[in-house]
């Protein structure tokens, strides 16, 4: 029963490579582990769909990649920001298996969000032996002017469901720290003003 995982980061300027860079070297990392989730974030100054895409070119259709934008990368050997760098981390393993849920429209009702987010989390009855991970949308510019997405609210309507929380981290994605507007990935979806849950 065997589990690895690969980190792999790029600054290339071209979306599409600096996605299939990175991903080939957290493959390399993997000892070629075809992975079963696939953490990705980048920052602002690239696109979504071309990253996306980049990414898929090596890991195929199959594994579940879900992350967003970050204002830089941190990696054990790399550490970054404000530029056009990207990170990928791979997971593959026999025993460990990952489900997503996803609560869209988060903007001005982060609460009615994390209550959604929490009615399908609690489908997979997660106990307190499991772990969850948690990005939101913290960029709020549904209305023309920068506002923020609060985590308090969002995490009292999950509360209100998960009496019992699973070991929990997460973030709030910003895209940069000019504060551009952020997406988010689920599958091949690309999202924004959502909240994503993997566990």
């Amino acid at each position: 029963m065997t589990t690895r995982i690969g980190v792999g980061h790029s600054t290339r300027q071209d979306s599409r490579k600096a996605g299939a860079e990175a991903s080939q070297r957290a493959m390399t990392m993997a000892d070629g582990a075809d992975p079963d989730l696939v953490l990705l974030f980048s920052t602002a100054k690239h696109d979504p769909k071309a990253l996306r895409d980049g990414v898929r070119q090596i890991v195929g259709k199959g594994p579940l990649i879900i992350g967003g934008y970050a204002v830089g990368i941190i990696t054990h050997d790399f550490l970054s920001y404000d530029g056009t760098e990207i990170g990928v981390l791979f997971l593959s393993s026999e025993t460990i298996q990952s489900q997503a849920f996803v609560a869209t429209d988060i903007a001005d009702r982060e609460k009615a969000a994390g209550q959604e987010l929490s009615q399908k989390l609690m489908g997979a009855n997660p106990t307190e032996k499991d772990c969850l991970l948690l990005f939101y949308d913290s960029i709020n510019f549904t209305t023309g002017d920068v506002r923020l997405n609060r985590a308090t609210p969002l995490l009292e309507g999950m509360g209100e469901a998960i009496k019992t929380w699973p070991k929990t981290a997460g973030l709030g994605m910003i895209g940069d720290m000019q504060l551009s507007p952020t997406h988010q990935w689920l599958g091949d979806q690309v999202l924004q003003q959502s909240a994503l849950g993997v566990c």
